[in-house]
């Protein structure tokens, strides 16, 4: 399901990769590092097609050489994103 930014924007749940059954009680500081961490990672997996991933207020935007850019509001996306935008596709395995 394809949506557009300003309705992305408005989403408001959480991504699978944030866990499942945390508390609430979790700092806020803790759940953005753990997100960094993980964009970090993904980085790392689409190093060799030209691509990267950076975090814009609360959406995650993928970017080509080209500059090229797409939003995506969640992980599982970017897998989708990526094999339109980049020069060859991505193994997250």
């Amino acid at each position: 399901m394809d949506m557009c930014a300003g309705c992305g924007i408005l989403q408001n749940s959480s991504d699978w990769t944030e866990g499942f059954g945390q508390d609430n009680d979790v700092a806020v500081h803790e759940k953005l590092s753990a997100r960094r961490k993980r964009l970090t990672v993904v980085n790392a997996l689409l190093k060799d097609t030209g691509l990267t991933l950076r975090e814009q207020g609360v959406q995650l935007v993928l970017s080509n050489w080209m500059g090229n850019s797409v939003v995506v509001t969640h992980l599982a996306q970017v897998w989708v994103e990526a094999d339109k935008l980049g020069r060859k596709q991505p193994d997250p395995l």
